[in-house]
């Protein structure tokens, strides 16, 4: 009987000894199994992660070029625009921009007066035709806080290049015999001053002939007969101006006057 009990607690320790064995052996494939299901997850996030950032990368690389070949494409269409597709107010900026000279010693408000100037003018047709009548001449506009002035380069029977000296904010008031006193007819605007001295460079460049023979080229001589001729397409001008708008402006048949300061390019105070 005791041999058999004996025997009995044998087979049940061996029985146990076999379930913890069996159960070590689950738990440490269970184990193995965690590990290789995470090393497996992992590597597979990761390409995800590599395939995604190479797909983004790629289309952030074609975006960059098909921005590259837009901007391209536009820069070739604005210079290839004809005038006509472009705004008024646009052109006659353009302009005025590519003939400005900056200078660092220039006041800070100039292109902005210009941009002004621009958008005044484009109301005026036949401002507009003497600015494109000029827009490819060689001539510059530089801010001067002196008289309005425009000369010109070149010989006695060649014009080369034409210098504006502009001020936006200087208008000039101009000489009427006397009756010029508190009268703002006598007075052009900034904007207006500009057209005189622009009218001067049409005549530079585009009746040259006329110009050199009127004396324009005598440098010692003041060529009267050839602002007197400015001075009549001024009138012309400025008539066609007050026909759109009802302003008044200076008709004059003399050239003098003095700048008086202005606090805009319309402005004749």
């Amino acid at each position: 009987m005791l041999f058999q009990k004996i025997s009995v607690v044998s087979q049940i320790l061996n029985c146990n000894q076999n379930f913890i064995r069996l159960g070590r052996y689950f738990a440490y494939n269970k184990l193995y199994s965690i590990v290789i299901f995470t090393l497996t997850l992992w590597v597979s996030i990761t390409q995800n992660i590599y395939a995604f950032e190479s797909r983004e990368l790629t289309t952030y690389q074609n975006m960059a070029s098909i921005k590259n070949t837009l901007k391209d494409s536009y820069i070739i269409r604005i210079d290839r625009f004809p005038d006509s597709a472009i705004s008024t107010f646009e052109r006659v900026k353009k302009i005025l921009g590519q003939h400005y000279v900056v200078k660092a010693s220039d006041p800070y408000y100039i292109k902005q007066d210009i941009n002004s100037m621009a958008k005044y003018y484009s109301q005026f047709p036949d401002v507009v035709s003497l600015l494109l009548s000029i827009k490819d001449k060689n001539w510059s506009l530089v801010y001067s806080d002196k008289n309005w002035t425009t000369s010109v380069e070149g010989s006695r029977l060649n014009i080369e290049h034409a210098i504006v000296s502009f001020n936006t904010r200087s208008a000039s008031k101009l000489k009427f015999n006397n009756s010029c006193n508190n009268n703002p007819v006598c007075i052009a605007s900034p904007a207006d001053a500009l057209l005189h001295e622009l009218l001067h460079v049409k005549s530079m460049f585009l009746d040259s002939n006329e110009f050199i023979a009127q004396g324009g080229m005598n440098q010692h001589r003041y060529p009267v007969q050839h602002e007197h001729a400015i001075l009549q397409e001024e009138k012309i001008l400025y008539r066609s101006m007050t026909k759109l708008d009802n302003t008044k402006r200076p008709y004059r048949n003399e050239h003098q006057g003095k700048a008086i300061s202005a606090q805009c390019v319309i402005c004749i105070d």
